[in-house]
């Protein structure tokens, strides 16, 4: 494969970067993915994995940043000397707009035949919001890895257990986040932008329904972001997708960032891929 460092501009004047893997031959199609929860586009071993497989079968590839990424991140803007400081802490959810979007664009400059989203944890929610609020018919579809139900996660599992100025500290388990009050209330907000899957209430209309592009969803069975058994969760939201071709399946063995099983979450990508698009 062949590998380059690549950097888009948002419309409100940020720089992104990100890496695209291409592969050997002319692909047809594109996988962008959306890192999660204070993530970038090179912490997650699975990012490797997925650029060997996806780029072995003629899928390129693209791994990449967006404002949310790490928990307090520093940006470059596009015009002036000026800096900004957002990261996870401080990002607000509805500028996921902005970010797919550069990279979209990005994307569509190089002519693929099908660009897929492929969203985890936190990114599979901004994904599902981007195809739900904007229609872009240059989104072909979906792949939401590990998708939570981040209201219904925060009211059960993130805890405030300290405020320095305007940042919480929150715990999860054994797991500490760092994330500004105004963001967290954002978050958790039932109804509010990132109210998305809402596994919570499984009468509750959901963004998902509105959406007609084909979807692969998928959990591991251990230790996954979701309120109640990964099975159930995808139970829940396939019968929120009435509209499209909606595919979900569990890992076996494999945690929220599929530790171990990286190499299997890659072929059963591809295989999808491989039965929905030319």
């Amino acid at each position: 494969m062949d590998l380059e460092k690549i950097r888009a501009k948002t419309s409100d004047n940020l720089f992104l970067d990100g890496l695209l893997y291409k592969s050997e031959n002319n692909a047809k199609t594109i996988i962008i993915n959306i890192h999660g929860t204070a993530g970038n586009f090179y912490i997650h071993n699975f990012i490797d994995k997925m650029s060997v497989e996806y780029t072995k079968n003629n899928i390129d590839f693209m791994a990449v940043n967006n404002r949310g990424h790490d928990f307090v991140s520093e940006f470059q803007q596009a015009r002036g000397k000026n800096t900004k400081i957002i990261g996870y802490a401080y990002e607000r959810f509805e500028d996921c707009i902005y970010d797919i979007k550069a990279w979209l664009d990005f994307a569509s400059r190089l002519k693929y035949k099908n660009i897929i989203l492929q969203g985890h944890s936190l990114g599979a929610i901004k994904a599902t919001y981007y195809v739900y609020k904007t229609n872009d018919k240059r989104v072909n579809g979906l792949i939401l890895a590990s998708p939570p139900d981040i209201v219904g996660l925060f009211s059960k599992r993130e805890k405030p257990v300290s405020m320095i100025n305007d940042l919480l500290f929150t715990k999860n388990n054994n797991s500490f986040q760092l994330i500004s009050k105004r963001t967290f209330e954002e978050l958790k907000k039932i109804d509010g932008p990132a109210d998305i899957f809402n596994t919570y209430d499984p009468k509750k209309k959901s963004a998902i329904e509105k959406i007609n592009i084909p979807i692969f969803a998928f959990f591991g069975s251990m230790n996954e972001a979701t309120i109640m058994k990964p099975i159930k969760a995808l139970e829940i939201l396939y019968k929120k997708s009435q509209k499209t071709n909606f595919n979900f399946k569990i890992i076996n063995g494999a945690n929220h960032i599929y530790y171990k099983k990286e190499k299997t979450v890659a072929k059963e990508v591809t295989k999808w891929i491989k039965q929905n698009f030319n």
